[in-house]
């Protein structure tokens, strides 16, 4: 926290990121160290630009989908949501078209594809715009892959409940025979204050 040693930092981040501007790997680089700065409103525009190089690496779009919807619930600004629903949805349209050329796995090197994170804190972002009907779209879309991820059944949950389909929340809480489930509905409701 040494304020001297921070401002050196962010001197080499300018720098860095000035001489080698074309490189996706020195904006994620560089958002990754402002992250850990404390300066998470630069790290997105880090991430951002590391996109705008690198728009087909999942791991870049999982960070900045997860910050983005981490500074929404923590600044209580809506705008960080949608900014996190902005791109999930241009990686979505991205996936689509490289899933329609049927390219083989060769070709898909770098496993580009939707995580179950990446779902999850869409929804999250989804949820802060009261946009519940995109959340069970996701879920029922991707049934075969996030049925197991218990968050996601819980901001599913909560959705159902949401929309007043208390019969589907309660099928849903019944697959699961643990209080893993409900702890996550119960600490979801308490971070977004239900």
């Amino acid at each position: 926290d040494d304020p001297e040693i921070n401002n050196k930092l962010h001197e080499l981040i300018d720098k860095t990121t000035a001489l080698e501007s074309k490189h996706a790997s020195v904006w994620w680089k560089a958002a990754a160290l402002s992250t850990q700065l404390g300066d998470k409103k630069q790290a997105i525009q880090y991430y951002d630009e590391a996109l705008k190089h690198d728009h087909f690496n999942t791991i870049l779009y999982e960070l900045i989908i997860s910050l983005k919807v981490n500074l929404a619930l923590e600044e209580n600004d809506e705008s960080y949501a949608i900014s996190a629903i902005d791109d999930f949805e241009k990686m979505t349209r991205q996936n689509k078209q490289f899933e329609q050329k049927s390219l083989s796995a060769a070709h898909n090197s770098r496993d580009f594809h939707i995580t179950n994170e990446i779902y999850y804190q869409a929804s999250l972002a989804y949820y802060l715009l009261e946009q519940y009907d995109n959340i069970i779209t996701i879920f029922e879309d991707q049934i075969e892959n996030l049925a197991s991820e218990t968050k996601m059944s819980a901001i599913t949950i909560l959705a159902y409940e949401k929309l007043g389909e208390q019969v589907k929340a309660n099928e849903l809480n019944n697959t699961d025979k643990t209080d893993e489930l409900s702890n996550y509905v119960n600490n979801l409701k308490n971070t977004f204050g239900n």
